[in-house]
């Protein structure tokens, strides 16, 4: 086990020296600290030593170094120790420097990290989101929140501070955390002991916004009340809700949704708001205005709220603290937690600051004291060919900006314009990059596995999935690939493995993740990427002609291509899919590739191959898990309906296209019955016959599998001048015959009056009626039913401007559907026997629907297909012997022929 993961962070108190406490999940720990309370630098060979204990180290000396381009390990990932991605990365005077060491000694990794006693106060036009003033602050404390690295040789962390030494910066080092490592797994085990219990908290006012899975693999923000009283936290309820829905809703957090948990931790204040002049009211944690001078700068006490935030959660679940001030005035501030208030900008002003805290990005603005040494923030350079983003030079937006992190010259930004800019301003790609990557530091591509057990024992016979559980962007760009002895086997999230396939020995089964994302195009440490490994050990024999390699491509909502490697002596291949419902036969093909089409959407679905030859069917394929696209959205209600082609009794209806929509609805009104249905069409345009009334009202909606949406509004139009008809008589309610299980014969009586009928079936999902044909004869085949029971009525109209009239309605229980397939027919018989035919006979089974007959002349001939137990059948070898046999068939399927009958 790591020592410390991602519920261990270390908290230090800045001052003019360091005091020390960490908290490993919901437990704190005291850490032993070394105080060097006096360092001397040696100019000439760059060292430093500890002067308050001369004696025990007068020959040891603690290191320093030069401000040279940090080549080794930047660590900032607590969980895959994936380094910064800048190794030109150089320190300044507001930063620190963490050493984390072994307990030899040795260097195991190095971060540079922002001195939180060096505060940049920035303030943003509210209207224009414009920066319009931005100082340089040096606080008397502060509070670091320092991730370690999660390294099971992890022993101590010394802490360094860069000092002016002649002409360059030398790192004068300020204390040694030593981490003792009984007690830090000791509260690793309790934190994991307690993780079901602070999941949900164990305080009651800490409640979990946005569920999407184990904080441990999530990122976890928290939202912290501040000058609201008991009776307004449930106003800070809904404050908070707005305040996810928009910060979700710009990209990349929108797409990466899914990899954040949100916390929202409620605690009442005396008063409400906040202070002003810099000077707090009685609110929880001192919330002020006008702190350092700075009107719009909005502060708390940072030491008072990490302590409660600590004492209540567990670190792993508050990575980013986020005070919401109850107050409409505009600002708030950056740093190890930030603030913000309730004006309609303050969202982005939080993106902004938050943009610093977590996602470690530079300001791109110009104002502020320039520091031309190379930063370690991967969004801003001294380059002016912009090295640090090439791979995205490409893009039309991205260059090398000249003025960027308060220098006007000689500091160059990606975009002209960015949120780290100019509030109210996307990310864009170079800052997207980063905060996608910065948000693979918190979380693994891969939540879970299964089977848990990395060894696995298969015999002759056997088989075995395993599944790959990822975390999901929105879209889903996850993409498994499973490998065999390095061998490439099939993509998608589940794999089944037949140990007849494979033989006998010992194999590595591989599951490889990848975010395939647009937004990520240079992953220098794999950060997007993770790996699952197994050893199969199996006692079987092998197959050569199972196909493999299956790969699933051009993957859209409800459909999908698939290919696999091509078997030798195959002739054919049965693909089947699996869509939790059992195993269903989808094609047959010849080629090694087919197109599968009409999927639900958005379903998960196994699919496997089975390969076709002259010695029959090979055992299914590994099976390939694919997971179709879910980006529907409902689609929107159609706009600009347009009648054409109008005549005393018909229509054309059309309209714009509505995005997404797979279908449409279209209904009339009918002073009788309200709106009715007209039809669904999938295309924007639907001809209307058998109008009777002159004056008309239209309406559509528009489909897709995720619903519907609200009707259009209605077009009314007059039709053609229509003749005078005799009136229509009141409609007779059908009767209904040849009743099967999935449609039924509709039959009615003629009515005075009537030009057509129209038939029309009530539709529970639409609670209306919908006219499935309009016709002028007496009787309709309904059929494609699989309701167990249909209602029906019979709408009578002619071509005059009659109001129809509507019969009652008939209800209609459907006949049972098959159970299964009929055996086979026994007792075969004949009789009638002539020189040139005979009567075939049998035993009528159960559940068969028809019969079929074969006579032999070298080969089986269809002979004759019967409903009855009998069938009449022309002789082939005139008086000599004849031969048949007999199956029986239903919807469910076929029985085996029976054995063949001599006739002579």
């Amino acid at each position: 086990m790591a020592l410390l993961q991602k519920m261990a962070k270390v908290l230090l108190t800045l001052s003019c020296c360091l005091s020390t406490y960490a908290d490993a999940g919901n437990r704190q720990i005291n850490l032993t600290l070394h105080s060097f309370t006096e360092t001397k630098v040696n100019g000439e060979n760059g060292t430093a030593q500890n002067t308050a204990d001369k004696t025990a180290n007068s020959d040891k000396k603690s290191s320093t170094f030069a401000n040279q381009a940090m080549q080794s390990s930047l660590t900032l990932n607590r969980v895959s120790q994936s380094p910064v991605s800048q190794s030109k990365a150089k320190f300044n005077l507001q930063d620190l420097v963490a050493v984390s060491l072994d307990e030899q000694g040795n260097e195991l990794s190095r971060q540079i990290i922002k001195n939180p006693l060096y505060f940049r106060a920035e303030v943003f036009d509210e209207g224009t989101g414009a920066m319009t003033f931005s100082k340089d602050i040096k606080r008397p404390s502060a509070v670091l929140n320092l991730i370690l690295p999660d390294d099971n040789k992890l022993h101590s962390v010394k802490i360094y501070q860069p000092i002016q030494e002649k002409s360059q910066l030398v790192l004068q080092q300020l204390d040694e955390i030593s981490l003792e490592l009984p007690q830090a797994q000791a509260a690793m085990s309790d934190s994991l002991n307690s993780k079901a219990m602070s999941q949900n908290s164990a305080s009651s006012n800490v409640i979990k916004v946005l569920d999407n899975g184990d904080s441990t693999n999530r990122v976890d923000l928290v939202f912290l009340s501040e000058g609201y009283t008991n009776y307004q936290l449930a106003q800070f309820s809904t404050d908070v809700n707005n305040i996810v829905n928009g910060y979700f809703n710009v990209p990349p957090y929108k797409e990466y949704k899914n990899l954040y948990n949100v916390w929202r931790v409620e605690v009442a204040s005396n008063q409400t708001g906040a202070g002003t002049g810099g000077r707090p009211i009685d609110t929880r944690f001192g919330a002020n205005f006008g702190c350092y001078g700075i009107d719009r700068l909005l502060c708390v006490d940072e030491g008072k709220v990490l302590s409660y935030i600590n004492s209540i959660m567990p670190s792993h679940q508050a990575d980013q603290v986020v005070v919401v001030v109850n107050t409409t005035t505009y600002g708030g501030a950056g740093g190890t937690v930030a603030t913000m208030s309730l004006a309609p900008a303050a969202i982005d002003l939080a993106l902004h600051e938050v943009g610093h805290s977590f996602g470690h990005l530079g300001d791109e603005y110009t104002n502020g004291t320039c520091i031309t040494s190379e930063p370690f923030e991967p969004n801003v350079t001294t380059s002016a060919y912009g090295s640090k983003w090439s791979h995205w030079l490409s893009a039309s937006n991205v260059d090398a900006y000249q003025g960027a992190r308060y220098c006007t010259s000689g500091m160059y930004r990606p975009t002209y314009d960015s949120m780290m800019n100019h509030l109210g301003v996307p990310f864009y790609q170079v800052n997207e990059e980063a905060l996608v990557l910065r948000t693979y530091d918190f979380v693994s591509p891969i939540d879970s596995v299964t089977p848990a057990s990395n060894v696995i024992e298969m015999l002759a016979g056997q088989q075995q999935t395993f599944t790959v559980n990822t975390v999901r962007p929105i879209p889903d760009t996850m993409q498994v690939s499973w490998y065999i002895d390095q061998v490439f086997q099939a993509s998608g999230k589940q794999l089944t493995i037949h140990a007849d396939a494979l033989g006998n020995g010992t194999f590595n089964l591989v599951a490889q993740v990848k975010d395939n994302t647009d937004k990520v195009i240079k992953d220098d440490y794999q950060s997007t990427q993770a790996s699952h490994s197994w050893s199969i050990k199996t006692n079987g024999s092998c197959s050569n002609i199972v196909p493999t390699a299956l790969v699933a491509s051009n993957i859209s909502s409800n459909a999908f291509s698939l290919s696999w490697a091509a078997t030798a002596n195959a002739t054919s291949y049965l693909i089947e899919v699996n869509d939790g419902s059992g195993w269903q036969n989808k094609a047959t093909v010849t080629q090694n590739s087919a197109s599968l089409t009409g999927l639900s959407a958005g379903a998960d679905l196994q699919v496997r191959v089975s390969a076709i030859s002259t010695c029959g069917s090979s055992e299914p394929s590994i099976s390939l898990m694919v997971s179709l696209t879910n980006d529907l959205e409902i689609p929107a209600v159609p706009t600009n309906l347009i009648a054409s082609a109008v005549t005393n009794n018909s229509m054309t209806l059309s309209w714009a296209s509505s995005a997404q929509a797979s279908s449409y609805s279209v209904e009339r009104w009918l002073d009788s019955d309200g709106w009715v249905s007209v039809g669904n069409t999938n295309t924007a345009s639907i001809a209307v016959n058998g109008l009777v009334i002159k004056d008309q009202w239209l309406h559509v909606k528009a489909n897709n599998t995720l619903g519907s949406s609200a009707f259009s509004e209605y077009l009314y139009l007059v039709l053609a001048d229509i003749a005078t008809c005799s009136a229509i008589a009141v409609q007779e309610k059908p009767t209904a015959s040849n009743i099967s299980a999935s449609g039924f014969t509709l039959n009615w009586s003629q009515t005075s009056g009537a030009d057509f009928y129209q038939v029309q079936l009530w539709q529970d999902a639409t609670s209306s009626w919908q006219t499935i044909e309009s016709i002028t004869t007496t009787s309709y085949n309904v059929s494609g039913l699989t309701s167990s029971t249909a209602y029906a009525r019979i709408v009578a109209g002619n071509d005059c401007d009659d109001e129809p009239k509507a019969s009652d309605w008939l209800s209609i229980t459907l006949a049972e559907s098959c159970q299964y397939a009929p055996k086979v027919p026994t007792a075969l018989s004949f009789s009638s026997l002539t020189s040139s035919n005979f009567t075939a006979n049998w035993q009528a089974v159960a559940e068969a629907t028809s019969y079929q007959v074969q006579l032999w002349n070298g080969q089986w001939l269809d002979a004759g297909t019967s409903v009855s137990t009998a069938v009449s059948v022309d002789k082939l070898n005139g008086g000599n012997a004849e031969y048949f046999h007999v199956k029986a068939s239903n919807s469910c399927g076929s029985s085996e022929y029976s054995d063949y009958l001599t006739v002579q």
